[in-house]
């Protein structure tokens, strides 16, 4: 899976907790031969450090969608 594009929306920090939340929207593509798809996923990642925040936005929203998208598939199966 190669992420082609990542755009931030309504990106929040909860002092409380410590977090950075995020709406990100995706522009991924599982395969070459496949046409990329777009994703927009709610992401949680812990605030303690800046440095590489946004990686680690971009890598938790696309693990979220990747496992929203294998359930949808799974429930489409049953």
């Amino acid at each position: 899976m190669e992420i082609r594009n990542a755009i931030f929306h309504k990106v929040t920090r909860d002092r409380d907790f410590g977090r950075v939340e995020a709406v990100v929207t995706l522009r991924m593509q599982y395969h070459p031969a496949l046409p990329p798809v777009v994703e927009t996923v709610l992401a949680s990642v812990p605030a303690r450090r800046t440095r590489g925040l946004r990686q680690k936005l971009i890598n938790e929203a696309s693990r979220v969608a990747t496992l929203l998208r294998r359930s949808d598939n799974m429930a489409l199966a049953a």
